[in-house]
């Protein structure tokens, strides 16, 4: 299961492998994009897992998009 706040390696395929910030709709970002979980390399697990700055992330998500984004 893949939880809000894990990083993630994904496989762009010109870009190659990157980390990313795994998001979700449940109820400073670079770049803000959906890609398919198969593009995920979920072999080995999370990379990691943000703690408090993941609310940090989801606000600052919020102001990329003009948007009041408060996690729950």
């Amino acid at each position: 299961m893949i939880r809000p706040g894990e990083v993630q390696m994904a496989d762009f395929a010109e870009a190659g492998p990157h980390p990313v910030i795994v998001l979700s709709r449940e109820e400073l970002c670079e770049n803000l994009l959906s890609i398919d979980l198969s593009q995920l390399d979920l072999s080995d697990g999370p990379l990691g897992m943000l703690d408090d700055t993941f609310r940090d992330v989801i606000k600052a998500i919020g102001y990329v998009m003009d948007s009041d984004c408060e996690p729950a």
